[in-house]
């Protein structure tokens, strides 16, 4: 079972549509998709039990959101995650990470106007997911977006 989530209802209902379009135009092509439930939800407050998912995946969201809601994201997410699950996040890169490329992340936070991301690209990520309890598993950084795994 797939669970996905987004604080906006519009999202959430947008991102309902496009699954019942591929899933029409999957089954054409003889390769169906599996079903998604699509909840409106904050990341850091979710409406799920507790050691309920194996998989929690969190694309593009901490550069959004202000250090304190980012620890309670990842409580969160510990919270809600099975023994042995993962976390795979998936963010911009910080500073640490790739110095050559501090510029574009520089002009981005400039011309973008994201109002937390200068504290984001400052503050190392990994740190957060080890207090919680999270342990460290992988990373890969691809220009200017990085990956990493982390295991409850």
């Amino acid at each position: 079972e797939t669970v996905a989530t987004d604080l906006s209802p519009n999202y959430v209902a947008a991102a309902r549509d496009n699954l019942r379009y591929f899933r029409e135009f999957s089954k054409h092509k003889g390769r169906p998709i599996a079903p998604v439930e699509c909840v409106a939800a904050a990341a850091e407050s979710l409406p799920f039990g507790d050691e309920e998912f194996d998989v929690v995946v969190s694309v593009y969201l901490f550069h959004e959101l202000p250090a304190e809601i980012r620890r309670q994201c990842v409580k969160e997410w510990y919270r809600v995650l099975k023994p042995g699950g993962l976390v795979v996040f998936v963010d911009s890169l910080q500073r640490h990470d790739r110095p050559e490329v501090i510029p574009v992340l520089e002009d981005f936070a400039r011309v973008t106007h994201e109002p937390y991301y200068d504290d984001y690209i400052e503050n190392d990520v990994t740190p957060v997911f080890k207090s919680e309890g999270f342990t460290f598993e992988s990373h890969r950084l691809a220009w200017i977006s990085k990956a990493l795994a982390f295991r409850k």
